[in-house]
């Protein structure tokens, strides 16, 4: 259920012509959330939690990735947004 999602929010993206460029960095950053939220049996957008992204961050940050897919405070508009586009109702 988790990926269908992800792909229906790519593929909405697409609709609304975002740029290949955003589609590659939603592909990327939220692609490794999604993988990581399947890895740890999370299958719908409304289980993920700030714990979620925050864990993923710290596991990209441990293999040296120092800047990370996305940073992990409450006020990252790009990830809550993503999230709350499913769930309808804000992330925190």
């Amino acid at each position: 259920m988790l990926k269908f999602a992800y792909q229906d929010f790519l593929d909405d993206r697409r609709f609304k012509k975002t740029t290949e460029k955003n589609i590659r960095n939603y592909q990327t950053m939220r692609g490794k959330l999604i993988a990581y939220c399947s890895k740890h049996e999370v299958v719908s957008m409304k289980d993920i939690t700030y714990n979620h992204v925050r864990q993923q961050l710290m596991e990209c940050q441990e293999r040296g990735n120092k800047a990370g897919p996305m940073r992990a405070t409450n006020g990252d508009i790009s990830t809550t947004g993503f999230i709350s586009a499913f769930v309808g109702e804000t992330f925190a």
